[in-house]
Protein backbone atom coordinates (compact mmCIF):
# COMPACT_ATOMS: atom_id res chain seq x y z
CA UNK A 1 0.00 0.00 0.00
CA UNK A 2 2.86 2.38 0.74
CA UNK A 3 4.23 1.73 -2.75
CA UNK A 4 0.97 2.98 -4.25
CA UNK A 5 1.06 6.09 -2.07
CA UNK A 6 4.62 6.95 -3.04
CA UNK A 7 3.82 6.22 -6.68
CA UNK A 8 0.84 8.60 -6.53
CA UNK A 9 3.05 11.31 -5.01
CA UNK A 10 5.69 10.89 -7.72
CA UNK A 11 3.07 11.05 -10.46
CA UNK A 12 1.67 14.31 -9.11
CA UNK A 13 4.99 16.09 -8.74
CA UNK A 14 7.32 15.37 -11.68
CA UNK A 15 9.83 18.07 -10.76
CA UNK A 16 12.78 16.18 -12.16
CA UNK A 17 11.45 16.19 -15.75
CA UNK A 18 11.21 19.02 -18.22
CA UNK A 19 7.51 19.85 -18.66
CA UNK A 20 7.29 18.63 -22.26
CA UNK A 21 8.71 15.10 -21.81
CA UNK A 22 5.51 13.39 -20.54
CA UNK A 23 3.33 15.22 -23.07
CA UNK A 24 5.75 14.33 -25.85
CA UNK A 25 5.62 10.67 -24.83
CA UNK A 26 1.80 10.74 -24.77
CA UNK A 27 1.63 12.26 -28.24
CA UNK A 28 4.19 9.77 -29.60
CA UNK A 29 2.38 6.80 -28.08
CA UNK A 30 -1.06 7.92 -29.23
CA UNK A 31 0.29 8.50 -32.73
CA UNK A 32 1.05 4.76 -32.84
CA UNK A 33 -2.47 3.78 -31.77
CA UNK A 34 -5.52 5.30 -30.11
CA UNK A 35 -6.75 1.92 -28.85
CA UNK A 36 -6.44 1.76 -25.04
CA UNK A 37 -5.65 -1.97 -25.14
CA UNK A 38 -2.66 -1.43 -27.44
CA UNK A 39 -1.42 1.47 -25.31
CA UNK A 40 -1.71 -0.62 -22.13
CA UNK A 41 0.23 -3.45 -23.77
CA UNK A 42 2.90 -0.93 -24.80
CA UNK A 43 3.14 0.30 -21.21
CA UNK A 44 3.37 -3.28 -19.91
CA UNK A 45 6.14 -4.16 -22.37
CA UNK A 46 8.09 -1.03 -21.41
CA UNK A 47 7.71 -1.87 -17.72
CA UNK A 48 8.72 -5.52 -18.12
CA UNK A 49 11.75 -4.57 -20.23
CA UNK A 50 12.80 -1.94 -17.67
CA UNK A 51 12.19 -4.38 -14.82
CA UNK A 52 14.55 -6.88 -16.44
CA UNK A 53 17.55 -4.56 -16.14
CA UNK A 54 16.82 -2.35 -13.11
CA UNK A 55 15.28 -2.62 -9.68
CA UNK A 56 11.70 -1.59 -8.99
CA UNK A 57 12.24 1.65 -7.05
CA UNK A 58 14.39 3.44 -9.66
CA UNK A 59 11.99 2.29 -12.36
CA UNK A 60 9.07 3.81 -10.47
CA UNK A 61 10.90 7.09 -10.00
CA UNK A 62 11.88 7.26 -13.68
CA UNK A 63 8.83 5.82 -15.45
CA UNK A 64 5.85 6.86 -13.31
CA UNK A 65 5.91 10.56 -14.29
CA UNK A 66 6.24 9.57 -17.94
CA UNK A 67 3.62 6.81 -18.09
CA UNK A 68 0.98 8.33 -15.77
CA UNK A 69 -0.10 11.04 -18.26
CA UNK A 70 -0.60 8.30 -20.86
CA UNK A 71 -2.72 6.34 -18.39
CA UNK A 72 -4.74 9.48 -17.67
CA UNK A 73 -5.16 10.07 -21.40
CA UNK A 74 -6.77 6.66 -21.94
CA UNK A 75 -8.93 6.93 -18.83
CA UNK A 76 -7.13 4.40 -16.64
CA UNK A 77 -7.90 4.53 -12.94
CA UNK A 78 -5.00 5.77 -10.80
CA UNK A 79 -5.01 2.73 -8.50
CA UNK A 80 -5.21 0.35 -11.46
CA UNK A 81 -2.19 2.08 -13.00
CA UNK A 82 -0.21 1.74 -9.76
CA UNK A 83 -1.00 -1.96 -9.40
CA UNK A 84 -0.26 -2.62 -13.08
CA UNK A 85 3.06 -0.81 -12.84
CA UNK A 86 4.27 -2.59 -9.72
CA UNK A 87 3.12 -6.00 -10.97
CA UNK A 88 4.70 -5.57 -14.42
CA UNK A 89 7.96 -4.41 -12.84
CA UNK A 90 7.82 -7.49 -10.60
CA UNK A 91 7.44 -9.70 -13.66
CA UNK A 92 10.52 -8.08 -15.15
CA UNK A 93 12.38 -8.52 -11.88
CA UNK A 94 12.12 -12.33 -12.08
CA UNK A 95 12.66 -12.59 -15.82
CA UNK A 96 16.06 -13.53 -17.25
CA UNK A 97 18.56 -12.31 -18.56
CA UNK A 98 19.24 -10.65 -15.20
CA UNK A 99 16.36 -11.93 -13.11
CA UNK A 100 17.68 -10.39 -9.93
CA UNK A 101 15.16 -12.22 -7.76
CA UNK A 102 16.39 -15.51 -9.23
CA UNK A 103 19.76 -14.86 -7.64
CA UNK A 104 18.08 -14.34 -4.28
CA UNK A 105 16.23 -17.65 -4.62
CA UNK A 106 19.46 -19.34 -5.68
CA UNK A 107 21.19 -18.07 -2.55
CA UNK A 108 18.36 -19.24 -0.29
CA UNK A 109 17.95 -22.69 -1.81
CA UNK A 110 21.59 -23.37 -2.60
CA UNK A 111 20.61 -24.39 -6.15
CA UNK A 112 23.27 -23.18 -8.58
CA UNK A 113 21.96 -24.50 -11.88
CA UNK A 114 21.16 -21.54 -14.09
CA UNK A 115 19.05 -23.64 -16.50
CA UNK A 116 16.93 -24.98 -13.68
CA UNK A 117 16.26 -21.48 -12.31
CA UNK A 118 15.32 -20.16 -15.73
CA UNK A 119 13.03 -23.14 -16.38
CA UNK A 120 11.24 -22.87 -13.07
CA UNK A 121 10.84 -19.11 -13.44
CA UNK A 122 9.07 -19.62 -16.76
CA UNK A 123 5.98 -20.97 -14.97
CA UNK A 124 5.98 -18.00 -12.59
CA UNK A 125 6.50 -15.64 -15.52
CA UNK A 126 3.41 -16.99 -17.31
CA UNK A 127 1.34 -16.78 -14.13
CA UNK A 128 2.41 -13.19 -13.54
CA UNK A 129 1.72 -12.23 -17.16
CA UNK A 130 -1.76 -13.71 -16.76
CA UNK A 131 -2.24 -11.60 -13.63
CA UNK A 132 -1.15 -8.41 -15.40
CA UNK A 133 -3.49 -9.25 -18.29
CA UNK A 134 -6.35 -9.84 -15.88
CA UNK A 135 -5.69 -6.55 -14.10
CA UNK A 136 -5.80 -4.61 -17.36
CA UNK A 137 -8.47 -6.46 -19.31
CA UNK A 138 -11.52 -4.99 -17.56
CA UNK A 139 -13.34 -1.74 -18.10
CA UNK A 140 -10.85 1.06 -17.47
CA UNK A 141 -13.41 3.22 -15.68
CA UNK A 142 -14.88 0.42 -13.55
CA UNK A 143 -14.17 1.21 -9.90
CA UNK A 144 -16.05 -1.74 -8.39
CA UNK A 145 -13.95 -4.28 -6.40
Amino acid sequence: MSSCRSLRFLCRSPRHLPPRVPQGFVSAATSVSDDPTILILMMILILIAAGCVMETTPNIVILAPILKPLADNIGMNEIQFCIMMITALGVGFITPPLGLNLFVVSGITGERSRDRRAGSSLCLFHADCGLVHRLCSGDLNDTSP
